[in-house]
């Protein structure tokens, strides 16, 4: 089973820029690149509570809508520079090759989730890709 971002395929600059996008259409401080590697790998909800300024990471109605903004911006933007890992489509296919059954558990919202397995890693190589749905335990909970 593999996490998809950071793991499988680099998407650290759409993430980023995603999130610096609606930081600065809302009149926040942007972050440096290398800042987000902190900031990602727990869902977006985290990612928007990181990114924004500590005196209203507790507002819930500004962190809503701009999970909600950045959920739409990376859904527009998701693939301008995210990509694989160099040779990991070639790991996947050899692991399928000998047998071995693949999955994707990632913490991105599903629907973002299954569109990158499938635009950039040949989702049929897959036996399950799931990303984090609403109700659902976040991984690294053995429920999700």
């Amino acid at each position: 089973m593999f996490d998809l971002d950071g793991t499988l395929v680099d998407s650290l600059e759409d993430l980023a820029g995603s999130m610096n996008a609606v930081l600065e259409k809302c009149g926040y401080e942007t972050h440096e690149l290398q800042a987000y590697r902190r900031f990602i790998g727990d869902g977006m909800i985290t990612l928007v509570r990181r990114a924004l300024p500590a005196a209203i990471v507790k507002n819930d109605r500004i962190v809503n809508s701009c999970v909600e903004a950045v959920n739409d911006e990376y859904g527009r933007n998701w693939s301008c520079r995210t990509k694989p890992y160099p040779g990991i489509k070639k790991l996947l296919y050899s692991l399928v090759e000998t047998g071995i059954r693949t999955a994707v558990l990632s913490n991105k919202p599903n629907h973002l989730t299954q569109l990158v397995v499938t635009k950039l890693l040949s989702g049929n190589i897959f036996d399950v890709v799931r990303g984090h749905q609403e109700g659902v335990a976040k991984k690294p909970d053995p429920a999700s």
